[in-house]
């Protein structure tokens, strides 16, 4: 078993912000933040990880954009497709084609060997399955981090 050190700022912070990122992924929800309208964030965070204090100051402007539109597509359910291919097969012939498709696979880990002619038929038969429709997706969050401005050192006395 390793010992994890955090011992060092460092391995402080990477702890508190990883517990925060958790956090954060269970707790927020996007529909509460205002759209396009920067939200000034200036926030300390103090405590103790294992005995080791810690102090993080963050500043900063949160910001969600607004929804849009993108294209979604998808493909035609394998197993239904199959199933209206295998209708086509005559009731009779058809325990005898998944057969053999099924024993060539079993004996050599592959599918059956077929002329190309019909690959690229298959191909063109799922791509015009395919569909294609307009899907919105939700603003990104998006945080610009600005440092806070280092105090000025003391004035050293005449």
């Amino acid at each position: 078993m390793v010992k994890r050190s955090a011992d060092t700022a460092a391995n402080l912070s990477t702890i508190l912000w990883a517990a925060l990122g958790f956090l954060a992924k269970k707790r927020t929800d996007k529909s509460l933040l205002p759209v396009e309208t920067p939200t000034k964030v200036d926030v300390t965070i103090e405590g103790k990880i294992g005995r080791k204090q810690i102090c993080e100051r963050v500043i900063g402007y949160l910001n969600l954009g607004t929804d849009g539109q993108r294209s979604a597509t998808s493909a035609a359910d394998p197993v239904r497709v199959t199933a209206l291919l295998l209708a086509q097969v005559p009731t009779e012939k058809r325990a005898e084609v998944i057969a053999g498709i099924i024993a060539v696979k079993e004996s050599t880990s592959q599918l059956p060997s077929v002329h190309e002619t019909y690959i690229e038929q298959a191909d063109q038969f799922l791509k015009r399955l395919r569909s294609s429709t307009m899907a919105t997706v939700k603003g990104s969050v998006t945080f610009a981090l600005n440092k806070p401005k280092p105090k000025p050192a003391a004035k050293a006395s005449k």
